[in-house]
């Protein structure tokens, strides 16, 4: 797995991301920080990616426990998301 497929799986996250409707002030700042953190990796032309891994990390990750529950699909897009990145070894 490469980072062509982390940056296609980071799309597919932000296109779900910008739909996203019905959440609180707390989900949508945690949303916020997730947005800014693909776009930058997005607008970033190179292939080491790692330098982003602490940030996208921590925002996945809150993210996760954000929707979960009332956002099942987008739960699942971010899990997808987190698997490249293991796969990816960042």
């Amino acid at each position: 797995m490469n980072s062509s497929h982390l940056r296609t799986s980071l799309s597919e996250l932000h296109n779900e991301l910008v739909t996203l409707s019905s959440v609180d002030e707390k989900s949508r700042s945690a949303l916020a920080t997730l947005k800014d953190d693909i776009e930058a990796i997005l607008d970033n032309s190179q292939d080491d990616l790692t330098q982003y891994h602490s940030s996208l990390s921590n925002s996945l990750t809150s993210a996760v426990r954000s929707f979960e529950v009332s956002h099942p699909t987008f739960t699942t897009t971010l899990n997808n998301v987190i698997s490249t990145l293991n796969n990816l070894g960042i």
